[in-house]
């Protein structure tokens, strides 16, 4: 009987060889699904990540802008009061200046006068002109200490003092 069945076991070997080539094929196919499934996986953690990383990003984007923003909002009230100080400010520039020329004209004037009253004082000790006496500052006799003071106070001592209309005409 053992001869009469090794046919039929060949047979039964040869399917059974197929069932277990058939199981193998399914089995590298579920093996390629799986790596593919744990390539999915890891491939979606890495994503997972960068998202993160990105939010995490954005949400520092987001709090430098607002940050900005407030620095933006602060710089133009600055801004604002500085306008305001400036328009504050001109018209006392705009009246400083009409005081610089007007004080730049009294002094040209004044030291017009001064290179006056020096040639008048020359043309006096040259004797070219008779009947001038002199400066009224110095022919009151100030004590020196007192000079600038009272010179400052009485503009008029500068003036000169002549004998007569004659000689300060001429």
């Amino acid at each position: 009987m053992l001869e009469e069945d090794i046919p039929k076991l060949q047979n039964r070997l040869v399917d059974e060889e197929r069932v277990l080539e058939e199981i193998k094929e399914h089995a590298k196919v579920h093996e390629a699904g799986r790596a593919a499934y744990e390539d999915a996986q890891k491939q979606i953690s890495e994503i997972n990540g960068r998202i993160r990383t990105k939010t995490s990003s954005v949400k520092d984007l987001q709090n430098k802008l607002q940050k900005l923003k407030l620095e933006a909002s602060e710089a133009r009230k600055v801004e604002q009061a500085c306008v305001e100080e400036q328009e504050r400010l001109m018209p006392l520039e705009l009246a400083a200046r009409r005081k610089v020329v007007e004080l730049s004209s009294i002094m040209e004037s004044e030291k017009n006068q001064g290179s006056l009253l020096k040639a008048i004082l020359q043309v006096k000790k040259a004797n070219l002109i008779p009947g001038i006496y002199g400066r009224l500052g110095v022919l009151g006799a100030i004590d020196a200490k007192y000079d600038i003071a009272i010179s400052t106070a009485c503009p008029g001592l500068d003036q000169i003092v002549v004998e007569s209309t004659a000689a300060a005409q001429a």
